[in-house]
């Protein structure tokens, strides 16, 4: 059996981003309904995985993402794919002490 990358979520993105559809509807800071594309998703991602590879050394192959339950997590996940990074999440179920481990974890340098 061979191993292919065509199914990881990133390439699968890339190959639907035409499609017109949108992939998700956001409500805007002043009320305005948003609609985003698989397309607007890649060059968002795509911007993230810069950001990373620009101000994360080679050494350095985890961060913590702490931020609102929305989009942005979804982004920051194919950055981290596209980059070769991993990202780390925090959750508002975890326990206190999990968080905690799951920062030093990220904290602590080789």
């Amino acid at each position: 059996m061979y191993w292919t990358t065509d199914d990881l979520l990133p390439n699968i993105i890339r190959r639907l981003r035409q499609r017109t559809r949108p992939f998700a509807s956001v409500v805007a800071p002043d009320g305005v309904l948003e609609h985003i594309s698989l397309q607007d998703l890649h060059n968002a991602s795509n911007r993230a995985a810069w950001f990373l590879r620009r101000n994360l050394g080679r050494n350095e192959e985890k961060f913590l993402y702490m931020g609102p339950n929305d989009i942005r997590y979804l982004i920051w996940i194919l950055g981290a794919m596209k980059s070769g990074k991993c990202v780390s999440t925090l959750s508002e179920t975890y326990l206190h002490m999990n968080n905690c481990s799951i920062i030093a974890s990220i904290l602590v340098r080789k």
